[in-house]
């Protein structure tokens, strides 16, 4: 039910007119320093350094200037660049004194090489390498004679050939904890794509099942031992999971059977959470990469972002050190770093998530009104199909706005709709109340029996069913907000404005914040520019409050009435920017309260608190956390009701639960006792098992 989320966006542009690259293809040149935190590029000079600027920092010996570069890495557990060469040259330079070592190998004429993730493994490939058929296909088990016959007439297809865009290169994928390869290469007589699963000491586990139409990336899951290719079939892009035995698992389709091969997939890649499977679809007919994020839900796949890139890409990778950090260059020089984050799209107890069945044409974003029932996903109330991939969501009590990768916005209203119906009831009392989703009214009605007057009351029942509905679309401005911008951070407020901030690149990348008003449509402003990335914004009272990641909050008005909160990466629960509590794993804040759910802490079990916000900015928080309430250890709060008791919480195996806080039903109580409500306070404490002596014991005069 979480959504995928841009966090805060680092964007930098590298002048590379004067940069000669070296003799190789592809992003073998490139690699990025997590010592330095910056990327640097093997030329035919030597190598180059991009932070600030693109300068050379170390030239190449004589001895390998006229050689073929193959691969360029940086080795972490060393702080040492590493050169590989075709010829079997092995050039280890350091990274701060710039000494260089040289190392022979015997091996000549090399194809391909791969450190393994904790460097202390590498792997060559040369024409001469001896490659065997392992075992763990599903041909060479006992199924009996049907069964042998059956696998016989579905696996006795010819080998297709490679595509021509195929670059006939080796490719490496290691799993995390670097005791197991997988190889994807071609066989040289029929030029066919083979996937093989070696293991850290160079034995052959096993290869993979034969598949049609497979191209040549390949991704190893860190954990699990998952192994995951592709595969394009009369214009269907697929990725096939396989086992580390070879066998077939499950398949995950990426565009529908059109016939046209118009697109394929160029690189795909696991983080290091082993959360999202990041997978780069490209366009033939013209150089578009769009790298779309999935993540498996009760298992389903469901695709929850997607980056539009109109140029060539030279190198995009997740971080090694950060999970949720991902990292793009493109051929013009353009760098991006994109931190991701989970959240949920959560507002008046209504749920927002992306589905992305790109099976048909539109794309699948579904709704939860938890107010009628907490389904999990994938099940849902309603849902609604776009023609373009949703990115991300701003959502109201009121409506929402879509931002799709077209560039375009789509707004929608929130509609209530009420089912009416009738009954008489025996009651002298004329009543208003609303309990379940129902809103009730009652009139007298008086009849005459007789000699005596007969008083009913007419009972009228309405349910409210609350839906989204479409009210008109909004083309982003191309002179604003460029297409290449990245827009992150959306807010709809109830005067039908809507902010977001959108990285623009360039030579000096700045951070804009926009504008758009539903009363003059066409008007699409820049209210605030910053040089610094920014992490949030908000708009408040008398103006703007801005967060930036290097120079912290920046507020252009703010009234003693408004209040920023949020959760750092590190756990910290900020108010204003203070820190007012540690080791919170998620948390919901209203007008009333803020209720958190701490991390565990040696338990297998955590706490959820409950917190007045009037008492925040006089007293202490760590002095407020008293009687907590044990819930299972994994739990994320998703939300709670305003003004109400429920709150609503997704447990580690994905089911949603429901729960009434001891702190909010005395508090409605409360509520119920001071405008004499005692019928539904009653109703509320038999409902809750609460003693009914609190009625006589609050207030015993």
């Amino acid at each position: 039910m979480k959504n995928l989320k841009v966090a805060v966006v680092r964007r930098k542009c590298i002048d590379m007119s004067s940069f000669e690259s070296p003799s190789c293809t592809g992003s073998l040149w490139i690699c990025y320093s997590s010592y330095a935190r910056a990327f640097f590029l093997a030329g035919s000079q030597g190598i180059f350094r991009t932070d600030p600027e693109l300068k050379l920092i170390y030239s190449w010996p004589d001895v390998v200037k006229r050689d073929s570069l193959l691969s360029f890495n940086f080795l972490s557990d060393d702080i040492r660049f590493c050169a590989i060469f075709r010829s079997g040259l092995i050039l280890l330079v350091d990274s701060d004194t710039f000494e260089f070592e040289i190392r022979c190998l015997e091996v000549r004429a090399i194809s391909g090489s791969s450190w393994a993730p904790d460097f202390h493994t590498l792997v060559l490939n040369s024409p001469k390498g001896l490659v065997t058929v392992g075992w763990g296909s599903k041909a060479t088990q006992f199924q009996g004679s049907t069964g042998r016959k059956v696998l016989k007439d579905a696996y006795s297809k010819a080998e297709t050939p490679i595509f021509e865009w195929d670059k006939k290169s080796v490719e490496y994928s290691w799993s995390g904890d670097a005791r197991f390869l997988g190889v994807s290469c071609v066989k040289t007589e029929t030029l066919t794509r083979s996937f093989f699963v070696w293991s850290d000491e160079g034995d052959l586990l096993s290869r993979l099942e034969f598949v049609e139409g497979a191209g040549s990336p390949i991704a190893f899951k860190p954990t699990g031992g998952l192994i995951a290719i592709t595969r394009l079939l009369k214009g269907s892009s697929e990725i096939i999971f396989f086992e580390k035995n070879g066998q077939e698992r499950s398949q995950l389709v990426l565009s529908d059977k059109t016939g046209k091969a118009d697109k394929y997939v160029s690189w795909l890649c696991w983080n290091m959470n082993c959360d999202i499977l990041a997978v780069d679809l490209k366009t033939l007919t013209r150089t578009l990469h769009r790298i779309q994020f999935w993540c498996r839900n009760n298992y389903k796949w469901q695709l929850k972002y997607c980056l539009p890139v109109e140029e060539e890409v030279l190198y995009r990778e997740w971080n090694s050190e950060e999970g949720m950090s991902f990292q793009l260059v493109t051929v013009s020089g353009d760098t991006l770093f994109i931190d991701f984050e989970f959240a949920y799209d959560f507002c008046d107890m209504s749920v927002i998530f992306f589905d992305g069945k790109v099976i048909l044409v539109p794309r699948t974003v579904c709704f939860t009104d938890l107010f009628l029932a907490p389904v999990p996903p994938p099940m849902f109330h309603y849902s609604y199909q776009f023609a373009s991939f949703v990115c991300e969501v701003a959502q109201s009590s009121f409506g929402a706005v879509f931002l799709l990768s077209t560039h375009q916005l789509l707004f929608c209203r929130m509609q209530r709709v009420f089912l009416s119906g009738s009954f008489r009831m025996k009651n002298k009392k004329v009543f208003e109340m609303t309990f379940s989703g129902f809103i009730c009214f009652g009139t007298f009605v008086k009849e005459e029996v007789g000699p005596k007057l007969k008083f009913e009351v007419l009972i009228v029942i309405r349910r409210v069913d609350r839906k989204l509905c479409f009210d008109h679309e909004y083309i982003i401005d191309v002179n604003t907000v460029p297409k290449s911008s990245v827009c992150y951070d959306l807010h709809y407020y109830e005067d039908g404005t809507f902010t977001m901030v959108a990285c623009l690149s360039g030579k000096t990348c700045t951070y804009n914040i926009i504008e758009i008003s539903l009363n003059e449509p066409h008007k699409c402003l820049v209210v605030h520019r910053s040089d610094d990335p920014v992490l949030c914004h908000r708009r408040v009272s008398e103006g703007l409050l801005v967060q930036t990641v290097e120079s912290g909050w920046s507020a252009v008005a703010l009234s003693e009435e408004n209040s920023i909160i949020g959760l750092t990466k590190d756990n910290v629960l900020l108010w204003n920017g203070q820190e007012v509590c540690r080791n919170v794993g998620s948390y919901s804040v209203d007008d009333e309260f803020l209720l958190l759910l701490l991390l565990p802490t040696g338990s297998a079990t955590c706490k959820l608190y409950t917190v007045e916000v009037q008492k925040l900015v006089e007293t202490r928080l760590s002095c407020l956390l008293v009687n907590g309430r044990t819930v299972e250890q994994g739990a994320v709060i998703i939300g709670h009701e305003n003004f109400g008791t429920r709150v609503w919480l997704e447990m580690p195996r994905g089911n949603l639960e429901t729960i009434h806080l001891r702190s909010l039903v005395l508090k409605k109580l409360e509520e119920c006792f001071e405008s004499g409500e005692y019928k539904d306070a009653m109703r509320l404490m038999r409902r809750h098992r609460i003693d009914m002596n609190l009625m006589f014991d609050r207030n015993p005069e």
